[in-house]
């Protein structure tokens, strides 16, 4: 499909353990996913995104 790539993410936990992997289309710059965090505790987290060989990471606090 012209205009569309595949995000990859991993969510970590603080001890920085993989708990949660998938990937979403990503068309026209765009993507959507709906995370189910509800099985986890309150704390910190790290979603680390790849495309292209490139890799983003962020910090999220799930209360």
């Amino acid at each position: 499909m012209v205009g569309s790539r595949q995000i990859n993410y991993t969510v970590f936990s603080i001890e920085g353990r993989p708990i949660l992997n998938d990937r979403v289309n990503l068309t026209n710059g765009r993507a959507q996913a709906e995370l189910d965090l509800n099985n986890y505790s309150a704390g910190v987290y790290f979603i680390t995104f790849e495309i292209d060989g490139k890799t983003q990471t962020q910090r999220f606090i799930l209360e």
